[in-house]
């Protein structure tokens, strides 16, 4: 025992001057920083940084990393004091601490914006983008690289704008947003083959052909990836020969091209081999067994599937294995080989729903991450507001102190209780019995904190359905629709008892009248308190200041929402979408003018249904807005059909985890057109439950058409 408790103490001793020896060589080097000439200041910082990576205890690299941000400061170098807060925020970044490795990115952007530091506030705003889209905030992702693109293409430097806008486009493509992904795509691509690093555009001109190949259109789709493969054999990029190839391949087996696809398809294996692209392999390989099981050569097909199955198993390519299983599930059923058909489609199966249980998992494990991050916030901010830096160290050596003295303190009480251990026990059986007779009366007070939970959940909810009648009386009365418009439906379906989606309307003259669909942060009570704001904000700009011009009610709700919620301080980030127009009634035509934050809306014009859409800024939010909300007016017969829709409808996914998308609805208000509003509504709502399924309804939806 004695050994144990001396063995004991000198490691946590030893453990103690860790951090002095640390902090005695991490300052020699600040001094070195300190007073050398700044052409070799580059040396002295990567010696810190690495310095900075060898440091196992996170606590001491936080408060070394903080002495390298004053040293910076200090000594008055612009570009070591901007790498200082980026070293500072990659710490953070390793124990998974969000929160505080974007406000170091965010120090280091307002210095750049403090002294026009344009190229380096442009990177921070990218490095700000991608520590966002690990956390699966796609949507602050965007605004950040939105900033970024705009000041890339303010100082001429075309690359990075169009880089920015590839990795706009790569995040609208993985949200199944086909047009903006082709928008953004085709803007990089203007910048010009000399003017761009040629594997964006390679990647551009490739996921322009994937958007059209998930579209059906082949045509279209060989189009691009042929550009793709050109502009890689041109540089010499036999990654991309083989991926370019190898989409080639699978649409010319799809239009039943077999012999050309089986070309494209073998240099997609040899070079996916040759590069160890395991799960480019696999699928070439399955792709090139499918085009001989489909012609019936049944033992070529069985030596590509072995192949295929062999390398996914040795390499863990599981999203490919899934997809083999299901082929040679296929392969065995057509070879009346039932047993092995029905064994394979259970693995197939099986594969599938792990992969989806494992991405369910991981999307968990990061909301899960992201709340812990933000909880601790306030705790973080008060300690580091609070407590002087250069003592931090010292503080934690005294509570080492405490904690070493405390462990021998219950060691030695341990050993004395060994000691009285039989008139602990008989100690222990009087206690025995006084906790019976606490448990019983415990239990009785549980009965009624339970009551009073009950009670507590009946006034709450009670609290909430009033709130959803006060809700519901703010929106505007059908009678007011009806008056001005010859026609209306409306769709609205709040995710919870209340919303956070709402319309609004105002009839301003006998002509003339503003309707607004709003999407508000957030859905239930929190988002039912923004729409108040909203609908409050609307009602000052164009009752009470006379504003009837689109974009500037839009601008006007901006400048609200940043004062209204402090936004300025950092204070909230909240923010709404909206689509608000000015219809202006004249004999045979209606002029209207629209202007939308986020959001779209369609119209029908010669039985073909349009789209406009606004501008890429929400009402609110951090990041201020560097663009003016623009109008865009049209003049449409009368009795013309406007739809106006928020993105809970959009977005809403169905069971195999597809969202319906814009291109879908656009589709199907096309499809439905011809109907009367009542059966377009009627329609519509079933759409939207086919869709749906089973699956919970993961936003507020709202979808409302009127007619001039």
């Amino acid at each position: 025992m004695i050994k144990f408790i001396l063995l004991f103490c000198g490691f946590l001793l030893s453990f103690s001057t860790f951090a002095q020896k640390n902090h005695a060589r991490f300052d020699s080097l600040l001094q070195v920083l300190k007073t050398e000439k700044s052409i070799v200041h580059d040396n002295t910082f990567k010696q810190i940084c690495l310095e900075l990576d060898r440091i196992s205890k996170y606590e001491y690299a936080i408060v070394f990393g903080e002495k390298l941000v004053e040293t910076a400061e200090e000594i008055k170098n612009k570009k070591l004091l901007i790498c200082s807060y980026y070293a500072l925020a990659r710490i953070y970044e390793t124990q998974n601490n969000i929160v505080m490795a974007t406000n170091s990115y965010w120090e280091a952007y307002q210095f750049c914006e403090e002294n026009k530091l344009k190229i380096d506030q442009a990177k921070t705003l990218q490095l700000l983008s991608e520590l966002q889209l690990t956390k699966k905030r796609d949507a602050i992702a965007l605004e950040y690289l939105l900033e970024a693109s705009d000041i890339y293409q303010s100082i001429g430097f075309q690359k990075d704008a169009a880089e920015c806008f590839y990795k706009i486009a790569h995040i609208h493509y993985h949200a199944s947003d086909h047009i903006y992904t082709m928008d953004y795509l085709h803007k990089v691509i203007e910048f010009g083959a000399d003017s761009i690093e040629k594997r964006t555009l390679i990647n551009s001109y490739n996921t322009i052909g994937l958007v059209y190949r998930a579209e059906k259109k082949y045509s279209q789709a060989m189009n691009f990836h042929q550009k793709a493969l050109n502009v890689a054999i041109q540089c010499k990029d036999s990654v991309w020969i083989g991926i370019a190839g190898g989409n080639i391949g699978i649409i010319l087996q799809i239009q039943g091209q077999n012999e050309e696809a089986l070309k494209f398809l073998e240099i997609d294996s040899k070079l996916s081999i040759q590069y160890q692209e395991w799960g480019s392999a696999v699928t070439s390989f399955v792709r090139r067994g499918d085009i001989y099981h489909a012609q019936k050569n049944d033992i070529k097909a069985k030596i590509y599937y072995d192949s295929a199955l062999n390398l996914s198993i040795i390499h863990k390519t599981y999203d490919q294995l899934s997809a083999l299983y299901g082929s040679l599930a296929s392969y065995y059923y057509n070879l009346k080989d039932f047993q092995k058909a029905y064994d394979f489609q259970v693995k197939h199966t099986q594969i599938q729903d792990s992969l989806d249980k494992r991405r369910y998992q991981t999307r968990i494990a990061d909301i899960q991450t992201s709340f812990e991050a933000d909880k601790k916030q306030a705790e973080i901010d008060f300690l580091k507001k609070n407590s002087e830096k250069d003592h931090v160290i010292i503080e934690r050596q005294s509570f080492m102190n405490y904690i070493i003295l405390a462990i021998l303190t219950g060691i030695t009480f341990s050993f004395l209780f060994l000691l009285r251990s039989n008139r602990e026990k008989r100690i222990a059986n009087e206690l025995l019995n006084q906790s019976n007779n606490e448990i019983l009366a415990q239990k009785d007070k549980i009965e009624s904190q339970k009551q009073i939970i009950e009670k507590n959940y009946i006034q709450t909810n009670e609290s909430i359905r009033y709130a959803q009648q006060i809700q519901t009386v703010i929106l505007p009365e059908d009678h007011k629709l009806a008056n001005f418009f010859s026609e209306f439906f409306i769709i609205f379906k709040p995710k919870d008892v209340v919303s956070g989606d709402f319309y609004w309307f105002q009839q301003i003259s006998e002509q003339n009248a503003i309707f607004a669909l709003v999407d508000c942060t957030g859905h239930g009570v929190p988002g039912a308190f923004m729409s108040m704001v909203g609908n409050t904000l609307l009602h000052e700009t164009i009752n009470i200041k006379k504003v009837s011009e689109p974009a500037r009610i839009l601008r006007n709700l901006y400048a609200g929402v940043r004062n209204l919620l402090k936004q300025k301080e950092g204070k909230n980030t909240d923010g709404m979408d909206i689509a608000l127009c000015l219809f202006e009634k004249r004999d045979e035509t209606t002029k209207i003018t629209f202007a939308g934050a986020k959001t779209s809306i369609f119209y029908l014009e010669n039985n073909v249904i349009q789209m406009v859409s606004g501008d890429r800024i929400s009402i609110g939010g951090r990041v201020e807005r560097t663009k003016e909300f623009e109008n865009h007016e049209m003049i449409l017969p009368s009795k013309t059909s406007i739809y106006f829709f928020s993105d809970g409808f959009t977005d809403q996914n169905n069971e195999l985890r597809k969202s319906f998308g814009t291109n879908r609805l656009r589709m199907l208000v096309s499809d439905l057109s011809n109907l009367t509003f009542e059966q377009q509504k009627i329609k519509m709502l079933e759409a939207l439950k086919k869709h749906q399924g089973n699956e919970a309804q993961r936003d507020d939806i709202s979808f409302i058409a009127l007619r001039t």
